[in-house]
């Protein structure tokens, strides 16, 4: 062991005794990977679970948006070309820092999510705490999805009449890894 940085991950391991009533004890059990995190890029997107996810699996990103700016953003939307590997039909806002708008619109194959704030009107860096805004939404993998099929993720933020900024980009890989130590 020794000292984590910044984008070292950290395993979990859950598991659940059952009580003599559960009838179900083959989801009694999770593993978690999560990414050390620390301030840097205030305009950026996680997904969980991270790393390694099985075909149809679930999926949540979180896009965190502030305004940097010395002004108050008036209006601001949120662009993700969702991965051709998830399923658009399955998307679900789980909730959002302002009221927004969602649409949803094709680009040859793709699907292309809008979040729009309007009249958001989002206060300037120097109101600490008061220039932050959050959308957060489920989404699943498609199933039947091969081993090794990347999912990636991220998405433009845009800010009133100011060039996009974009997140980092985030990626499941489809497929368990192997247990250490097994042949």
């Amino acid at each position: 062991t020794g000292t984590l940085k910044i984008r070292d991950t950290v395993r979990s391991y859950y598991i659940v005794t059952p009580l003599a009533s559960d009838v179900d004890t083959l989801n009694n059990t999770q593993t978690r990977v999560d990414t050390i995190r620390a301030g840097c890029d205030p305009n950026e997107m996680f997904v969980s679970p991270t790393g390694n996810i099985l075909s149809c699996a679930p999926l949540q990103y979180t896009i965190n948006f502030e305004n940097t700016g010395n002004d108050t953003a008036h209006n601001i939307y949120v662009i993700d070309t969702l991965s051709d590997d998830v399923d658009p039909h399955s998307l679900r806002v789980v909730m959002s820092s302002a009221t927004m708008n969602i649409g949803m619109l094709k680009y040859g194959t793709h699907n292309i999510v809008r979040f729009d704030f309007p009249n958001i009107n989002l206060l300037d860096s120097s109101h600490h705490g008061a220039c932050d805004g959050t959308v957060i939404f489920n989404i699943n993998a498609k199933s039947g999805l091969d081993d090794g099929t990347k999912i990636s993720n991220h998405a433009g933020i845009f800010f009133d009449v100011n060039d996009v900024v974009m997140t980092d980009t985030v990626e499941n890989i489809i497929g368990m890894e192997p247990i250490a130590g097994a042949a």
